[in-house]
């Protein structure tokens, strides 16, 4: 690259800016400018209004969706699981009914969950309530008063190893 080049550059951009700002504007232009800024700010302020009534509707149909929602009523649990839905009666079809099989083996209750029997562990601690009482309510305190203690473990004392081959 020669050192001129630069230069050269510099020269034809002046004579273009020259040659370009010596030109008269077109008739009108200031005009059709303040026309058409005027236009873009009647078109955002249109727009605006749009998106307020749009928010607006957004936060009623939230609204409206809240209290449907909250005025449901909630069933209790303990009664809906105790409750064992009634069996539909069937309607009369002009079809011949097809029979239903039925997997075998799978357990059909009357209350869902179905309860599980006592355990071995579980008639023992009944046994033990019942036969004594005052005993058993010691022991529970006994140990509800254990569990609240902090715990303490005996420090570890390691021995260093001897590396001279004595041990």
């Amino acid at each position: 690259m020669k050192n001129d080049e630069p230069h050269a550059i510099d020269r034809v951009l002046e004579e273009a800016l020259a040659e370009y700002s010596s030109a008269d504007p077109l008739a009108g232009i200031e005009q059709r400018v303040l026309r058409r800024v005027r236009a873009e700010g009647a078109r955002t302020r249109g727009t605006l209004w749009r998106w307020v009534f749009v928010a607006g509707a957004v936060v009623a149909a939230s609204i409206t969706f809240m209290a449907v929602v909250r005025m449901r009523p909630v069933p209790d649990p303990v009664r809906v699981i105790a409750q064992v839905p009634k069996p539909m009666p069937r309607m009369a079809s002009a079809q011949p009914s097809r029979k239903r099989s039925t997997r075998p083996g799978l357990p059909r209750g009357r209350e869902f969950p179905i309860p599980a029997p006592v355990s071995q562990e579980e008639r023992a601690l009944l046994a033990l309530v019942t036969r004594s009482p005052d005993e058993t309510r010691e022991a529970f305190r006994d140990l509800q008063q254990r569990s609240t203690e902090p715990i303490r473990l005996e420090e570890i004392k390691i021995e260093p190893l001897q590396s001279d081959g004595s041990r």
